[in-house]
């Protein structure tokens, strides 16, 4: 029982250390990026990093996704489930390379094939270490996972850097080399390394398995992925590459948010699957409050300090400090709403939760359409906040329905009224350091001292989550 404590809680840890170790070297490399690179070229970058993302669910048709049931259904075959399905995504990925340089070549203003070929490798590469992530995780690999979540940004970071000294090229092009090479260098090795243990390249059952449970999350990725990344496409469209650098740079910097929900959400979702199917879910709302509570000091402290970090980060020519407060609230919202994404997943209702991604990322793609030529970047970062704002009451509706009151909308209103009031706060003092800090640590201190009033809460939390991992064991 101890043991299995143990092992859950340093898998705990080293996740959350490689993965804030992860996130933490690329959001340090932009101190590094907006030096050496010119700032057309890191607005271009960050417009092909985009089409990368957005690549990223097509080239492997998700089928990570299906890893985490088939270690259950194939649990004795495994290895060959895994090797089987890897080499069907490079089926997928063959054909997804032919699409996209067939689709380039209507497009108006169609890009490089080699740039092509360069993105869909690089989202490949991201493919495959999800996919031997997600077994690792399945197979409590979690010394191996953590490597996993440091390294390709180590080596795509070491490497851009050293390729924009070394290379006759532009800045662009060398930083997309290096990146590509960091990881889709990664993803070889362990492709190959999974493709040599499972020795199956084809089963037609587990193809027609891996298939049928992860296709249905495309939808929802990819829409997903558009809503994050059309607005540095559509800034750089129609304001330039400038433009583009200087949103995309602030973006960063308001998502550190939802860089840091990331790493705590497997345990959020592990906690709600093990509530929902014990039927054990009185305390779902005290979680909800304390969780978003951590979190509201997480959004006003980034708010209240962000003008230090973009000002320490970047030359005075990405200094646009009106941007991070819609940044802010937008990562705000993402935390909200995977309670409710949570419970949809729990239900199995991927194919409803796609529409609704769909549909907010098309009221997004519309929106920015026709404001970003008018407003620009403040239109992008107002028309994503409306779209996760959408999101949310969709996402609400479908949980209502599934596990009615689970969560308490009063908390969700007021932590995320706190963060509104903040961001407005910030919009008028982002000049003010002095009031600034003040304001935040007078908030910091009003939550402690709930904290510590209501400490019998959340002790009886940790204390009841210890119990149920007990049992667990």
């Amino acid at each position: 029982m101890t043991k299995g404590i143990n092992t859950y809680v340093k898998a705990s840890t080293f996740y959350i250390l490689g993965n804030g170790i992860g996130q933490g070297l690329a959001f340090l490399s932009t101190y590094v990026f907006t030096r050496i690179m010119s700032q057309d070229d890191f607005g271009l970058y960050g417009n092909y990093y985009s089409i990368v993302s957005i690549l990223a669910p097509l080239v492997g048709a998700n089928l990570f996704m299906g890893l985490n049931i088939a270690y259950i259904d194939h649990k004795n075959d495994i290895k060959k489930y895994k090797s089987s399905n890897l080499f069907l995504s490079s089926i997928v990925l063959i054909i997804v390379t032919l699409l996209s340089l067939a689709v380039n070549c209507f497009l108006k203003e169609s890009w490089p094939i080699l740039m092509i070929l360069f993105a869909v490798l690089h989202a490949y590469g991201f493919f495959i270490i999800n996919y031997y992530n997600n077994s690792a995780n399945m197979e409590n690999k979690y010394i191996v996972r953590t490597i996993l979540l440091m390294l390709p940004n180590i080596l795509q970071i070491g490497l851009s850097i050293l390729f924009i000294y070394y290379l006759p090229l532009s800045d662009m092009y060398s930083r997309v080399i290096g990146s590509v090479c960091g990881i889709f260098g990664c993803g070889l090795v362990l492709y190959i390394i999974m493709i040599k243990q499972g020795k199956c390249l084809y089963n037609k059952t587990y193809w027609n398995y891996g298939l049928r449970v992860s296709v249905p999350s495309v939808l929802s990725s990819i829409s997903y992925m558009i809503m994050i990344n059309l607005d540095n496409v559509m800034v750089t469209r129609f304001k330039g590459a400038s433009a583009a650098a200087t949103y995309i740079f602030i973006y960063n910097i308001g998502y550190i948010l939802y860089a840091i929900a990331q790493a705590t959400n497997s345990t959020l979702q592990a906690w709600l699957y093990n509530s929902l199917a014990s039927g054990n879910t009185q305390n779902a709302k005290n979680v909800q409050k304390w969780y978003l509570l951590i979190y509201d000091i997480f959004a006003i402290g980034l708010l209240m300090i962000s003008p230090e970090v973009i000002k320490f980060m970047s030359p005075e020519s990405y200094w646009s400090f009106e941007y991070v407060g819609p940044f802010v609230i937008g990562s705000y919202l993402m935390v909200m709403y995977s309670f409710y994404s949570i419970v949809g997943e729990f239900h199995k209702k991927n194919m409803i939760l796609s529409i609704f991604v769909c549909i907010a990322a098309v009221v997004n793609s519309v929106s920015n359409y026709f404001l970003i030529p008018i407003y620009g970047g403040m239109a992008a970062s107002l028309t994503t906040v409306f779209s996760y704002v959408l999101l949310f009451i969709l996402m609400r509706g479908l949980s209502q329905k599934l596990n009615k009151n689970l969560f308490s909308d009063k908390m969700f209103i007021v932590s995320f009224s706190l963060v509104i009031a903040s961001s407005i706060i910030y919009e008028f003092l982002y000049s003010t350091i002095l009031v600034r800090y003040i304001i935040f640590l007078g908030i910091l201190l009003l939550i402690t001292i709930y904290f510590l009033i209501k400490r019998s809460e959340w002790i009886g939390i940790i204390k009841q989550k210890q119990e149920n991992n007990n049992e667990n064991t």
